[in-house]
């Protein structure tokens, strides 16, 4: 791990505790709640981390190596859509989700939205997979 200046450990500091605030229930208020710290997120890679990643480098390297299981997808994803450090953030991504030989999910039930509500659905339910054409 590489040393980090302070505002740069304030950064990653930030970004943990947002992750911690994340959930897995979803009724609209949890919606409304994760969509709050997710846009949060957003701003701070925006504002700080995707202007000079080089400076980064070392903390989004930790975060994706070390960091909880919540925080890596979180932090790939963003790495993905900032198209910057793919490789790793994509190794990460296969790492974390469960596949099995044919590349198909392994767990039965998969978050989804039907209309306005989220919520866990049985994978043989989802028809449609929205996907950034930078995460292709």
């Amino acid at each position: 791990m590489g040393r980090y200046n302070m505002i740069e450990k304030n950064i990653k500091y930030e970004y943990l505790k947002l992750c911690k605030q994340l959930n897995d229930s979803f009724n609209s208020i949890d919606y409304r709640k994760h969509n709050r710290v997710m846009k949060k997120l957003e701003a701070l890679f925006k504002d700080h981390i995707s202007k000079e990643p080089d400076k980064y480098k070392d903390m989004l390297l930790d975060i994706l190596e070390h960091a909880n299981t919540r925080a890596c997808l979180v932090a790939a994803t963003q790495l993905l859509k900032m198209d910057i450090y793919r490789e790793k953030a994509i190794a990460k991504l296969i790492e974390i989700i469960e596949t099995d030989e044919n590349g198909y999910f392994v767990n039965n039930n998969v978050s989804g939205r039907f209309r306005t509500e989220t919520s866990e659905f049985q994978k043989k339910t989802i028809d449609l997979m929205d996907v950034s054409p930078k995460m292709v």
